[in-house]
Order: C-alpha cells, then structure tokens, then sequence
C-alpha cells in the first residue's frame, strides 16, 4: 500500500497528471509548442503567455496594496478589454493569414492579454478581508513554491520543474479567478436597490 502510494507522488507521475490536466485548456500541438531542455512544455506560448500574464499581475497588485490599488482602477476600461482581446485577434489573424505569426508573437500577445485581464478583474471592486487574504495566502504559498522550482530547473537542466511551475502558476490562476467573480457577484447583489417590500405578515 505505501508503496503505490509513493509511486503516485512520484515526480514523473505528478508531471504528467499536470499535462493530462492542461489537455482540458489547451490544444498541445507539438508543432507550436515551445522546446525546453529537451521536452515540449505542456502549454502553447499563448497559453502560457495568458497565465504567467495573469499570475504576475496578480501578485503585484496583491502585494503592493491591501486595497488593490483603487486609483489604478480608474484605467479606461477599454484599453484593457482591448489589450484583453489582443490574444484572440492575433490568433484570428493567424489562422485567417492575415499576417503571419510565430512563437514568439503568440508569447507576447498572450502575456499582454493575461495581464490586461488580471488587472481587469483585480481592480474592478474592493474585496472583503476575508476573500483578500485568502489571495495572499495563495499568492505567497505560490511564490514560495515557484522561486525554487525555477531555481531547481536552471540548475539540473530539467523540464519538469517547469511543468511544476507551471502547474502552480494555474492553480493560482484559478483560485484568484473563482475569488474575483465570486466576489464581484457578491458586490453586485449588495448593490441592487430593494424595490420590492415583503409582504407583511398577518
């Protein structure tokens, strides 16, 4: 029993369950996938564009301010619905050969849109304290995790510690996102005026 137990936390058994779940959000063709110490990343350059976009802005604006920094989110909104949608134009673009794209041109449009939309969603309303430090706490355990995957990479030449990284990085993603709608959602129904009066009990 122990030791299945340590064969499913292997490294290599964690690594591809990572790639089996970013098969959900993204195509992994080879042919567009970025090469690294010898493996194919298990994102394309757009999708990881989008989520260390996302994560970095994420973390920057959480840990400059408690109060997600309230005068930047006077940015004319729609720069950032237009720097959002930049990612998908571009590949519109590409796939209509418009103009021709590569790698590279699908890295930066992507971490331009993820950003545009970590931004976006991170300035859009004030959170409750609760729902903010849960974020930090996430935004902290992340970077503590990450700084030495990173580290281990570069230093042993291999790529799965960028897959781990880059598993962190959307697991991340996706918690700040689920705080984020769920607490503007939240904000919005605190906000719709009382019309209606119930009915008095006889």
């Amino acid at each position: 029993m122990l030791g299945e137990l340590l064969n499913i936390v292997k490294t290599d058994g964690i690594e591809e369950i990572i790639r089996f779940a970013f098969s959900f959000i993204c195509h992994q063709d080879e042919s567009r996938l970025l090469l690294i110490f010898g493996d194919y990343m298990p994102l394309c350059p757009r999708c990881t564009g989008l989520h260390l976009g996302f994560f970095t802005t994420a973390t920057v604006l959480l840990f400059i301010n408690r109060l997600i920094l309230p005068p930047l989110s006077k940015v004319p909104k729609f720069i950032l619905i237009f720097l959002v949608t930049l990612s998908g134009i571009h590949w519109l673009g590409g796939r209509a050969e418009v103009f021709e794209s590569n790698l590279y041109a699908s890295f930066l449009t992507g971490l331009l849109s993820g950003s545009s939309f970590g931004f976006l969603i991170l300035t859009y309303k004030k959170y409750e304290r609760k729902s903010f430090n849960f974020l930090i706490g996430a935004a902290t355990g992340s970077v503590i995790f990450i700084l030495p995957l990173a580290i281990t990479s570069l230093a042993t030449y291999e790529s799965k510690y960028f897959t781990f990284l880059l598993g962190f990085i959307v697991l991340f993603n996706i918690i700040s996102l689920v705080i984020s709608i769920l607490s503007i959602l939240s904000n919005a129904n605190k906000e719709i005026p009382q019309t209606i009066k119930p009915e008095v009990l006889k």
